[in-house]
C-alpha cells in the first residue's frame, strides 16, 4: 500500500506541476497579446499580417487644399487697364532679375511693403504670420519679369507651365501645397506714388477680388515669396504661397 500511495502522490504532483506550467504559459501568452495590442494602438506594430500593403511616403496636400484651386485667373483691377496679348516669340525669362526700379521706387521696397501689408491683414483676421522665403520670391520675381517682357498676364505661361511647375523641386518636396496671386498695374511713376502707395493698390486689388482674397486669408499657408518687376511704366507682381506642413 505504501508504494501505491507514493505512486499516486507522485502522479498528483506531476499533474499539479503540469497545471501550473500550463497556467504560466497561458499567462505569458496573454501578456504577450496584450503588449502587441497596446503596441498596435500606438502605431508601433503592424498587426495586419504579411498581406498588409506597404504605403510609400507620398506627399498629399491638406484637406482644405484638395477642394480648392490653387490659382485664380481673376486679375487685380487697377484703373481699368487690360492685360496685353501674349508675345510668345520671345524666349522665357530665366533666373532672378534682381531689383528693378523706376524713378525713386524700387521693386525691393514694393515687395517688402506688400509682404508687410499681407501679414497685417492676416493678423487682423486672427491668422498666422507668413514667413518670407527668398527662394520662393525668386520664383515669383522671375514670373513677373516673364509676364512683363513677353506682354502677357496669366498663371500659365506661353509654354503651358503652371505655378506648380515653376516651383520646380520645391513642390512637393518642400511645399506640400502652393498658391499664386497676380497683379498688373500701370503707372507713370513720376506721379505713381511711393512704394507704399503702389503696394496699397496691388494689395487692395487682391482684397477686392474674391479668389485672391481667399488665397490671402487661407489658414494653411506658412510662407510666401513676393516678386515685383518694374519696366516701361508697368508693374507686375506675383505672390506665391507655400505650406510645408
Amino acid at each position: 500500500m505504501g508504494r501505491i500511495e507514493s505512486s499516486v502522490v507522485a502522479v498528483i504532483r506531476r499533474l499539479i506541476g503540469a497545471l501550473f506550467s500550463l497556467l504560466s504559459l497561458l499567462v505569458f501568452v496573454g501578456l504577450l497579446l496584450a503588449l502587441l495590442w497596446s503596441a498596435s494602438l500606438m502605431g508601433l506594430v503592424d498587426t495586419g499580417g504579411v498581406d498588409s500593403p506597404v504605403v510609400d511616403d507620398v506627399v498629399e496636400p491638406p484637406d482644405w487644399f484638395i477642394d480648392s484651386p490653387f490659382v485664380w485667373e481673376v486679375p487685380a483691377e487697377s484703373e481699368g487697364s487690360e492685360p496685353p496679348e501674349v508675345d510668345s516669340d520671345l524666349p522665357p525669362a530665366e533666373g532672378d532679375p534682381g531689383t528693378t526700379s523706376a524713378g525713386d521706387v524700387s521693386s525691393e521696397e514694393v515687395e517688402a511693403e506688400i509682404h508687410e501689408q499681407i501679414n497685417e491683414i492676416r493678423a487682423d483676421h486672427g491668422l498666422s504670420q507668413l514667413e518670407h522665403d527668398d527662394e520662393i520670391a525668386v520664383v515669383a520675381r522671375t514670373h513677373s519679369q516673364d509676364m512683363n517682357e513677353r506682354d502677357y498676364f496669366s498663371h500659365t505661361n506661353p509654354e503651358g507651365e503652371s505655378p506648380a511647375d515653376r516651383f520646380g523641386d520645391l513642390y512637393p518636396s518642400e511645399c506640400r501645397a502652393v498658391g499664386e496671386n497676380l497683379a498688373y498695374i500701370q503707372t507713370g511713376f513720376g506721379s505713381g506714388g511711393s512704394a507704399e502707395e503702389i503696394a496699397d493698390r496691388i494689395v487692395q486689388g487682391w482684397m477686392d477680388s474674391e479668389g485672391h482674397r481667399e488665397n490671402v486669408l487661407r489658414e494653411g499657408w506658412d510662407s510666401e515669396g513676393i516678386g515685383v518687376y518694374m519696366a516701361d511704366g508697368r508693374v507686375d507682381a506675383t505672390q506665391n504661397f507655400c505650406t510645408t506642413t
